[in-house]
């Protein structure tokens, strides 16, 4: 009997133990460290911001909440219900098309028509539309109009804003690892910052390109940029716009801690 359990041992012994399997290096950990005001991460995020306190998640977690499954599936639900976005492959296509299309260009085609009119030709168009509404975002399209075409950036804000949300949100649901995020993102930051003068312009031209795609119905988006706005612990607040942005490949400390 001792000579049979002698042996058995022996067996196992030679059986290899199977090690852990390496988590998938595109799951991001449940919980992610939240990213210091005044980086250059933390700028690069920024954007997005309006659109992630429209859907109330968090500015400084770089996907946006805490990776649980609750908060997973409310991510994938939104990026499959807003974005056809079911797999890393859509969601690389929709990056690409924002990043040389995007809706700025047939918007731009737009505008230029729009602000040829005069301000008696409007009113001559907005007298044929008998809907109110009709009126109110026509003669809001024509205001728009001039003044997106008076931006340096355009509109380039709408589309790279929600670039660098669904680079946020592709993280999230583990579709894009943390290092490809930041590589993705910083083109998109960087252009942004080189577009636009200040956190106001460029949040206006993101509005701008909002009501152009949606328009009469951006009520709460507008709310969510008016609450940063306002607020004393706004990120626009503690990010200054001219920061000088580096690679973000490695996280950095800020140089003068908010106090």
């Amino acid at each position: 009997m001792n000579q049979l359990l002698g042996l058995l041992l022996a067996v196992c012994a030679l059986v290899p133990v199977p090690l852990d399997t390496p988590p998938d290096s595109k799951t991001p950990p449940m919980n992610d460290a939240a990213l210091e005001a005044g980086t250059s991460r933390a700028w690069a995020l920024l954007p997005s911001a309006i659109l992630f306190e429209r859907n109330g998640m968090s500015h400084v977690l770089l996907g946006g909440g805490q990776r649980d499954a609750k908060y997973v599936a409310t991510v994938k639900a939104m990026l499959n219900d807003s974005w056809e976005i079911k797999t890393e492959d859509d969601l690389i296509t929709q990056l690409e098309w924002l990043k040389s299309e995007g809706h700025r260009k047939a918007f731009t085609r737009r505008f230029k028509e729009v602000a040829k009119l005069s301000e008696k030709d409007l009113e001559k168009s907005l007298a044929k539309l008998k809907d109110d509404a009709e009126r109110a975002n026509a003669r809001t399209e024509w205001n728009n109009a001039k003044r997106a075409l008076a931006l340096k950036g355009g509109v380039i804000a709408w589309d790279y804003a929600r670039a660098i949300a669904l680079c946020r949100w592709g993280y999230a649901a583990g579709m894009l690892s943390e290092e490809d995020v930041w590589k993705r993102v910083e083109p998109f930051a960087k252009e942004l910052q080189a577009a636009y003068a200040s956190w106001e312009e460029m949040n206006e031209a993101f509005l701008i390109g909002r009501e152009a795609w949606h328009p009469g119905g951006n009520a709460e988006t507008v709310a969510a940029y008016e609450k940063l706005a306002k607020s004393e612990s706004s990120p626009f607040k503690s990010t200054p716009w001219n920061l000088k942005l580096v690679k973000l490949d490695k996280p950095e400390k800020r140089k003068d801690p908010v106090k």
